[in-house]
């Protein structure tokens, strides 16, 4: 383990017209892991032109000792809360990730650690892009916009995909351990107490309304499918460049997305997940909306009719 360098990614909204709080925190990073006995090292930042998003990268042998070095900035960084951190074996890209999510006290929640190879069933974009003919009027420039939006929006749902399975992963485990607890509790009772109406009161006494499993498990396969279908829609959309078919693809795209969001509801009322989980899964579908916006803004209308007459009149 110690011979196993990690890479650290913090991601999070920024959205503060003013720069001078980021590269504050940026230098004051830099300051500490100058310090000759910081447990890994601060490799810089990345923010995006508009402000809206950032980027923290460090390397470490020791991830979770890097990170409580600085559990400090989190807290008093405010504009931290809701950041992701994705810890990954810099030795190996299939290797494990590990998710944890900033809350707005800034302490850390592990999210998820799963193998990378659960994300192969969606393949890269540039495995599915389209294969245009070159353009006859000397426009390559608009298919490549058409395909940088595509590709933006493709990539945007791989990272929700990833955190879905990530929220089932974690739902997963809780589960297994709170079933353990229970049945082990179940059976000191049994050992303890030989009065069988108490026991049905006091059962009754402890017990929550929760949604049955099995209810919950048809709703994450749902989740899933629905996850799925998105990102061959969005290939599917630019194959042909044909206006009906990439419209009937972003509907298909908008349902599914849709679908997801509001079994955010679920996820509450199941108890699935925690409230900061599943307020990031909604702002993650609401950044992919904004993409999705932009995407279908560039669908250009042409001679194809719609015999269904719902695209096109």
């Amino acid at each position: 383990m110690e011979n196993t360098e990690y890479e650290i990614i913090i991601e999070f909204r920024y959205g503060i017209e003013a720069d001078e709080p980021f590269y504050e925190l940026s230098q004051k990073l830099f300051d500490r892991f100058s310090n000759k006995d910081a447990p890994g090292n601060y490799d810089g930042h990345e923010i995006a032109m508009d402000n809206f998003d950032a980027r923290l990268y460090f390397y470490s042998f020791h991830p979770q000792q890097t990170l409580s070095y600085i559990d400090d900035f989190l807290i008093s960084y405010h504009f931290l809360a809701g950041g992701r951190i994705l810890i990954r074996q810099n030795i190996n890209e299939d290797s494990y990730t590990e998710v944890e999510i900033i809350a707005a006290n800034g302490k850390r929640t592990p999210l998820s650690r799963f193998d990378m190879e659960q994300l192969s069933h969606i393949p890269d974009w540039g495995e599915r892009r389209s294969r245009n003919e070159p353009d006859e009027h000397g426009e390559e420039w608009k298919e490549k916009l058409k395909n940088d939006r595509a590709e933006r929006l493709y990539n945007k749902w791989k990272e929700i995909d990833f955190l879905i399975t990530a929220i089932w992963d974690k739902w997963d485990l809780d589960s297994s351990e709170h079933n353990t607890a229970t049945n082990n509790k179940s059976e000191e009772k049994k050992k303890t107490d030989n009065d069988s109406e108490n026991d049905l009161h006091a059962t009754e006494e402890e017990s929550d309304f929760s949604l049955p499993k099995a209810m919950l498990e048809w709703h994450r396969e749902e989740m899933y499918k629905n996850s799925t279908i998105i990102p061959p829609k969005i290939s599917g959309a630019e194959a042909g460049n044909i206006y009906i078919l990439r419209m009937e693809n972003a509907a298909i795209i908008r349902k599914a997305a849709m679908d997801i969001y509001l079994d955010c509801h679920m996820l509450n009322e199941g108890k699935v997940a925690d409230e900061q989980d599943i307020q990031l899964l909604r702002s993650e579908i609401e950044e992919f909306r904004g993409t999705f916006i932009e995407w279908i803004n560039g669908f250009e209308p042409d001679d194809y009719a719609d015999e269904w007459g719902l695209f096109v009149p």
